[in-house]
């Protein structure tokens, strides 16, 4: 192993502190490319983030191995053990958001910018992790334009230095049995959290994002660094063999996990037992060590953190400013010799100079990142608070890419409040999902006194009655049922939803044919409709809105911020020809019991749309109409007679 010191210039602190062990470089390295792969959407590497899970098994067994070390030693101190993190981390992470921030202000508009400030707050809290997880869905599409996204991991490690150190401090006995047993109940009783959270499709969110569903990933690493475990690591057979299982296990999940998993706890739970087998039957001149400790990996192992940490922020911005090009291979191959290069770079410069006790003494280092953690939240929440940071040209292109989301945002999902309502005995009701609400500026523009409600929940349509087609609407159903009963004034309802999404949910997954789930979306409008004509309201449904591959409010947002016009921003409607075909059923039916606003020929010609009109962005995204878009066609078109 010093040989390799040697060889790869590890530093000789890291080196005193424990025994270096270089396959666990190597290993890390496995763990950076699988993250740099997969979200670089290359190939079969769709599991690219379980990286992050052999990250965290490796943490845990590091950790562990230093404390428990020194706490033999009786040399612990818990202002060391900080001052190192401190060290280690602080460094590169400042830098990066540093250049991350520069660059947002340039190139992002004012709601993406707004959330990014956010976000630079909460990961100088240490909780991007709770902040990602409250805000962003970590698969969703939004999750590829935060340049920050990446550091909920951090936040979990974060928070796991802060706890496990006061937790083996409190139980290490003189006895090293008592705190094996003490952590192996730990893992148990984690473990089975996590399981329990990752089984629960409502927890997803939770069990990828918070310490509870994650703890046990660092503990089953830590419960491989205690002497009593590793007093009984031997060389054998059997060894080999389950370390090459090992690194197999860690190859298989990643490559095997597609995105159609909605539920990726197994692949987790897979990848945390095969990297524990790797770690503790690994043994050097082996053939896992072998590979592991090859040149490549060992370097680009040493510079994983600095990698990490830029990878995110240049495949995000990369996108910003090259929108749909960044998708290419060539363009992606590019980007992953860009973020190694910076990685190792910042790894030479900054992460190596600074670990060292000769550049900043540990006074000098905690006052530093006091300071500089200080100047970093002054400038997130100056980002949350005021737009002033950001060019004019980029506040004008936010205000022409907002999106109409009805009264107020705060609307979503509130029924019968003040706020959603323009007077105490509406005479109209804006009704169904964010398809529907995005109407609201186009009435209002048109008729500035109009008395309307708006009852809207993204992601639920207009239904009331039997039972819903979307489970998470039904409370959502029956208070809008509920309030549209109580309330007599209102004689008409526009309705409007995401036909391909509730088709797309009552086909159950495809285990019923679209002609049956045509039936049931049907069964569930004809039920609203007689519930409302009951009551004397005369329905109105808004053909939902032309759907396009890309974001065509951001494509055209480039083209302008970067006097870049050489893209196309029109679109075709991406849905498939049946998944059409069965909408048009749906309207056909429907236009023959109610009217039927079809407003596509303001937009589209044949199969071609147009994203802009007379200057107006028509869409903030990929399909939703934005307030002017919303206003201009409220203008042309008949929504009320």
């Amino acid at each position: 192993a010093s040989k390799m010191i040697n060889r790869v210039k590890v530093s000789a602190n890291e080196a005193r502190t424990m025994n270096y062990r270089p396959e666990i470089d190597g290993l890390r390295a496995i763990a950076v490319l699988s993250v740099l792969l997969g979200h670089a959407g290359i190939g079969f590497f769709a599991g690219g983030f379980l990286g992050v899970d052999v990250f965290f098994v490796i943490s845990g067994y590091l950790i562990c191995h230093l404390i428990t070390e020194q706490l033999a030693k009786k040399q612990f101190s818990f202002t060391q053990f900080y001052e190192r993190r401190i060290r280690r981390l602080f460094p590169a992470l400042f830098l990066v958001t540093l250049v991350s921030f520069i660059v947002a202000r340039q190139w992002m508009l004012y709601n993406d910018f707004r959330q990014f400030s956010q976000s630079i707050t909460a990961v100088y809290t240490l909780m991007p992790n709770i902040f990602f997880w409250d805000q962003v869905g970590y698969f969703s599409i939004i999750a590829d334009f935060q340049p920050l996204l990446h550091s909920w991991s951090l936040g979990i490690e974060e928070q796991f230095y802060l706890m496990f150190p006061l937790l083996l401090v409190a139980t290490y006995p003189r006895l090293h049995s008592r705190l094996s047993i003490a952590l192996l109940a730990l893992l148990l009783v984690s473990g089975v959290m996590a399981g329990i959270l990752w089984q629960s499709s409502a927890d997803t969110s939770s069990a990828f994002y918070l310490l509870p569903s994650r703890f046990w990933e660092f503990l089953a690493g830590a419960v491989l660094a205690l002497p009593v475990i590793t007093a009984n690591r031997v060389d054998s057979p059997v060894a080999t063999v389950a370390s090459v299982l090992g690194l197999l296990g860690i190859v298989f999940g990643v490559l095997a996990y597609t995105p159609n998993n909605s539920n990726p706890g197994m692949y987790i739970a897979s990848t945390v037992v095969a990297t524990s087998v790797l770690l503790y039957f690994t043994h050097p001149g082996k053939l896992v060590s072998h590979v592991l400790c090859s040149r490549p990996l060992i370097n680009t192992g040493l510079a994983s953190y600095s990698i990490y940490l830029w990878h995110q922020p240049v495949f995000v911005f990369a996108r910003i400013r090259f929108g749909e090009a960044v998708n290419h291979t060539f363009f992606s191959w590019v980007l992953i010799l860009l973020v190694v290069f910076l990685g190792w770079l910042t790894w030479k410069f900054v992460e190596q100079p600074f670990r060292g006790s000769g550049l900043l003494s540990r006074h000098q280092v905690f006052s530093v990142a006091t300071g500089l953690t200080i100047c970093s939240l002054v400038v997130g929440l100056a980002g949350h608070f005021s737009n002033a940071i950001l060019p004019p040209k980029n506040l004008e292109l936010s205000q022409r890419l907002e999106q109409a989301v009805g009264l107020s945002q705060d609307c979503d999902g509130r029924v019968g409040v003040s706020d959603c309502q323009t007077h105490q005995q509406p005479e109209i009701i804006v009704f169904g999902d964010s398809y529907a609400m995005q109407w609201v500026d186009g009435l209002l523009n048109k008729d500035p006194d109009i008395r309307m409600a708006q009852l809207t929940l993204g992601g639920c349509g207009p239904y009331i009655g039997g039972e819903a087609v979307l489970k998470q609407c039904e409370n959502f159903r029956v208070q809008a049922g509920d309030w549209i009963g109580r309330t007599r004034s209102i004689r008409a309802a526009l309705l409007s939803t995401n036909l391909h999404r509730d088709l797309s949910i009552a086909t159950d997954g495809g285990g019923i044919s679209l002609d049956v789930a045509e039936g049931i979306v049907l069964r569930q409008m004809d039920e609203t409709i007689e519930l409302l004509r009951e009551r004397g309201i005369e329905p109105v449904f808004i053909r939902p809105p032309p759907v396009a591959y890309f974001n065509t409010g951001a494509c055209l947002a480039r083209a302008e911020l970067f006097d870049d016009y050489s893209v196309d921003c029109h679109f075709s409607e991406r849905a498939d020809q049946a998944t059409l075909a069965s909408q048009q059923r749906v309207l056909t039916v429907l236009s023959r019991e109610i009217r039927v606003v079809d407003w596509w020929p303001e937009v589209c010609s044949g199969d071609n749309c147009l994203a802009e009109i007379d200057g107006v962005f028509m869409f903030s995204d990929n399909r939703h109409l934005t307030k002017r878009g919303s206003v201009l066609l409220g203008q042309r078109i008949a929504l009320l007679q």
